[in-house]
């Protein structure tokens, strides 16, 4: 039930950043999946929140980085995978420990 509900999350988070894709491009691929990364976190605890970084990230990756539905290896694009990680390491540490 957990995960169903974290998988969940995710997926509602990338419902919304696929509505908002004509308003904001690629610009912002990974901002709509820290809600559902806090909620994983808050329900399973450290390694649910871990899991649904990696899949959010992959998701936002794979979805809304160009080129689409595809992976290229473009250094900005790196650069704004490993920080969104690095941030969703010290978001799902503080809410783990905060709960």
């Amino acid at each position: 039930m957990v995960y169903g509900t974290a998988i969940g999350a995710v997926l509602i988070a990338t419902v919304i950043r696929w509505a908002l894709g004509a308003y904001v491009h690629d610009r912002i691929p990974f901002t709509t999946y820290y809600p559902a990364i806090v909620v994983a976190t808050l329900l399973g605890g450290f390694w649910l929140g871990s899991f649904a970084s990696v899949v959010s990230g992959f998701l936002a990756w794979w979805l809304f980085m160009p080129p689409t539905f595809g992976f290229s290896f473009d250094a900005a694009q790196i650069t704004s995978l490993v920080a969104f990680l690095l941030v969703c390491v010290l978001l799902v540490g503080a809410v783990a420990a905060l709960n």
